[in-house]
């Protein structure tokens, strides 16, 4: 779509213009994944490319309640002021797939170590 197109292109003259925002990026990936090794999981996975800046968090083991759960840490964490995706058979019932339950988490340059 023309739409997607366009923001493609504006997002590669970006990475023209500021190659720094690259490697900003890289490091504030790297950074969460140490965090998230760091806090050991107990229920959670993290099942995505560990370069990959969209962080996929699942459930260590299979549920019927997969889509509940992952809703309800989405839920809690906006409750908290982050903002996180969840997918699942509830929040993804307009999709022509379906994702399996998860948790998605997107790393960008703006985000800060605390």
């Amino acid at each position: 779509p023309p739409f997607t197109a366009t923001a493609a292109m504006a997002s590669l003259d970006q990475m023209a213009a500021n190659p720094s925002h690259i490697s900003r990026l890289q490091e504030n990936v790297a950074y969460m994944y140490e965090q998230l090794i760091k806090a050991d999981l107990a229920y959670l996975v993290v099942t995505s490319d560990e370069r990959s800046p969209i962080i996929v968090l699942q459930l260590y083991k299979e549920s019927v309640y997969e889509a509940a759960i992952t809703s309800g840490i989405m839920r809690e964490c906006l409750d908290r002021g982050v903002a996180i995706v969840a997918t699942g058979q509830d929040a993804s019932s307009h999709a022509r797939t379906e994702l399996a339950p998860a948790i998605r988490i997107t790393v960008s340059t703006l985000h800060a170590k605390a």
